[in-house]
């Protein structure tokens, strides 16, 4: 009879392992989707950030028919995010950022003979 008391304070204990074992691990999974959730809105915002930049330098090439002047970088902050636009021979480069994540675009940009029919037969 003395040892059936301790028996179930041995099975208590394991239960009470097991238990603890599974919430550990349920926490560690919901950590880990909401990090990974929390990257991709921020992949997201660096690519719509780095493609706004593009498409500033496109309208300001567009208006004046030059590309613009961003020595060494233009830069701009989006709703959180910021974007880096650098001009190199004659393409557009754009890097947008959001929190740790970075997302790059780059555009050759033709003549301005070109660019300017392409707008006008609505290419």
């Amino acid at each position: 009879m003395i040892k059936s008391k301790g028996v179930a304070l041995i099975l208590s204990v394991i239960i009470l392992t097991a238990v603890l074992a599974i919430a550990l691990t349920a926490g560690k999974i919901f950590t880990d989707k909401l990090k990974m959730s929390r990257n991709t809105s921020d992949s997201m915002k660096a690519y719509y950030a780095a493609e706004s930049g593009i498409e500033w330098a496109l309208w300001y090439y567009k208006t004046n028919s030059v590309l613009p002047t961003c020595e060494p970088s233009c830069t701009a902050t989006i709703d959180g995010a910021e974007y880096e636009i650098k001009i190199v021979n004659g393409a557009i480069k754009a890097i947008g950022k959001a929190g740790e994540t970075r997302r790059g675009i780059e555009v050759e940009v033709a003549s301005a003979a070109t660019y300017s029919a392409c707008f006008s037969m609505g290419g």
